[in-house]
């Protein structure tokens, strides 16, 4: 999957964690030619991976609105989020709907956002998020 994102996309990388002993954080990661943009959030103590998973990603979408890429993919490890985020007409909590108005948001001014997995095994369940049309 990730051989196919065009040369001309914008990639960022993201991740959830959280420590054995409760602290956790989110991330994400882009390099762009002159520039790496790294973005760490430090979240409230015991927050479940799943829920870090849709803060990196929701902080993916924050700094895909501030590029002027026309071709966005953001890649997770979180095969739960990606269900998750493919399901959205069910969601209904304030995170997912805050990303949903965030990816409508992008859609405006970009051609493609593509939110999928790095991992080989999850490519069936990846794929464009949302795709405006021309």
């Amino acid at each position: 999957m990730i051989n196919d994102i065009p040369d001309q996309a914008l990639i960022i990388y993201t991740d959830g964690s959280r420590s054995d002993t409760g602290r956790t954080g989110s991330g994400s990661f882009s390099k762009t030619p002159g520039n790496d943009v790294k973005i760490s959030i430090r979240n409230p103590d015991h927050c479940s991976v799943f829920r870090l998973e849709l803060i990196a990603i929701s902080g993916a979408l924050d700094h895909a609105l501030n590029s002027y890429k026309d071709i966005i993919w953001i890649l997770t490890d979180s095969r739960s989020s990606i269900q998750y985020l493919k399901n959205w007409p069910k969601i209904m909590d304030s995170t997912g709907l805050d990303m949903l108005s965030e990816l409508a948001r992008l859609g405006q001014y970009v051609s493609i956002v593509c939110l999928g997995s790095m991992s080989p095994v999850d490519t069936i369940i990846c794929g464009c998020a949302w795709e405006r049309s021309n």
